[in-house]
């Protein structure tokens, strides 16, 4: 069994925070995955304190561990939390949680399912939880870059206040969350490029959209260009955004992040 244990160091540059509703769990191009019998992992966390009038402190941490198991199959757990407090006073509270379980690359289409818990304080988002599954087409796998596109249906369940929603948005009379269930339709594509041998790019792009409707779809995307100096040393700049047609309270609908990193590895 592989484990790999990925934990973000170091935090700057953070434009305005977003979560995308579906979170990448296959960072790594192709012959970083092939490898279960090497053991390979990424240790840090993050943190800042400020003293204002009052003490500000950033906290932001990532976890990735990959589980390689028999038959060829992988489980894949990714956990995130940001939390900034300002005193005793929290200005932002948002996290995930996410299992998947899926083929190791080896095989053209195969089956993958997933769990999710997610929050976000800032936007609202007291939960949310999905589960699905998905068809996993493996397009291209070569050492120097990979192709792999996703398509199936997800069950989703959300519960929302007004925390997040602008004054001049928030109706006269409102409850004081709103709960929605719906079926998705959940597509990705997932492209990484190996531009050298210390250098690598990723995207992908996700669109869900409800089974009823499907010309109201969310549409997010996750970039990222990873340098490796050393075996020991990285670092990396993630673009994350996300559009909802059709939010489920009347917050934007846009929203992104830009986030810079240094990795240490082992």
């Amino acid at each position: 069994m592989r484990l790999i244990f990925f934990v973000v160091l170091f935090s700057t540059a953070i434009l305005q925070q977003a979560y995308a509703q579906v979170i990448n769990a296959d960072r790594n191009v192709a012959s970083d995955s092939l490898h279960p019998k090497r053991p390979k992992g990424v240790l840090g966390i993050s943190g800042s304190a400020d003293k204002q009038k009052k003490n500000l402190v950033d906290l932001s941490s990532s976890a990735d561990f990959s589980f390689f198991l028999p038959a060829r199959h992988v489980a894949v757990l990714l956990m995130r939390n940001d939390l900034t407090t300002n005193g005793s006073d929290i200005i932002q509270n948002a996290g995930m949680f996410h299992l998947r379980f899926r083929d190791n690359d080896s095989r053209i289409i195969y089956p993958e399912a997933f769990f999710q818990f997610q929050w976000n304080g800032v936007l609202g988002m007291e939960g949310r939880t999905l589960v699905g599954v998905n068809a996993r087409w493996k397009v291209i796998h070569e050492n120097e870059h990979d192709l792999f596109v996703g398509l199936g249906l997800m069950s989703e369940n959300e519960s929302w206040n007004f925390n997040g929603v602008p004054e001049d948005r928030i109706p006269i009379t409102k409850p004081e969350r709103i709960t929605v269930h719906r079926l998705r339709l959940n597509h990705y594509i997932k492209w990484a490029w190996k531009l050298s041998s210390k250098t690598d790019f990723v995207l992908f792009n996700f669109l869900q959209a409800p089974s009823s409707s499907v010309l109201h779809p969310r549409l997010a995307s996750h970039a990222s260009v990873n340098f490796n100096p050393t075996s020991l040393l990285g670092f990396s700049i993630v673009f994350d955004s996300m559009y909802d047609t059709r939010p489920v309270v009347p917050i934007d609908k846009y929203y992104y992040s830009l986030k810079a990193s240094i990795n240490l590895s082992f």
